[in-house]
């Protein structure tokens, strides 16, 4: 074999070789790109998962806005977070069962409410959003020893609720008077 046939020989191989390696990293990089969509697709997977927790979480505080809108644009203030716990107007709840409130008045189940009248004056028009998208109306008609602060306890038709209904966060708004 002449000197020009080993040499076409041996440039034949490494060209072969040459091709080998680069089919190799050919299907290397195949392999990557594939991983890559992979992930691409897993990523377009949780930022669609995402987007719609993000949607919805928009729309319940669009919700909370509306009605706190509401509540500002119609003559209240809001006066902060209160703790909402619940009597009735029997003897273990009040000392007795006139149902006389510190106003005067005869308490209302679910609408006579006992406050601090330092926080907020006896005979007010208090709304009450507890997050479920609803203001609930009361009147400040009564105070009670366990009331101090940012406390409100809602009159409710018997001592049964009122156990059960427990202790609730709440945000809580009061009419404006003519002077503010």
């Amino acid at each position: 074999m002449s000197k020009i046939s080993v040499f076409l020989l041996v440039l034949a191989i490494l060209l072969l070789g040459h091709g080998v390696a680069a089919h190799i990293d050919l299907i290397r990089d195949e392999k990557q790109i594939a991983a890559k969509n992979t992930e691409t697709a897993a990523l377009r997977v949780m930022n669609a998962e995402l987007t719609g927790q993000l949607e919805k979480a928009q729309a319940q505080v669009a919700e909370l806005v509306s009605g706190r809108t509401f509540a500002l644009e119609s003559g209240v203030r809001m006066l902060g977070f209160f703790r909402v716990t619940h009597y009735c107007i029997c003897a273990k709840c009040c000392g007795s069962e006139t149902g006389i409130t510190a106003s005067g008045r005869s308490a209302i189940p679910e609408y006579s409410i006992a406050v601090d009248p330092s926080v907020i004056p006896l005979g007010s028009l208090v709304l009450v959003d507890y997050g479920d998208g609803v203001l609930h109306e009361y009147r400040a008609d009564d105070t009670g020893s366990a009331v101090t602060g940012f406390t409100l306890d809602l009159c409710v038709d018997s001592h049964e609720t009122a156990l059960s209904r427990g202790v609730r966060q709440a945000t809580v708004y009061i009419e404006r008077s003519n002077g503010e």
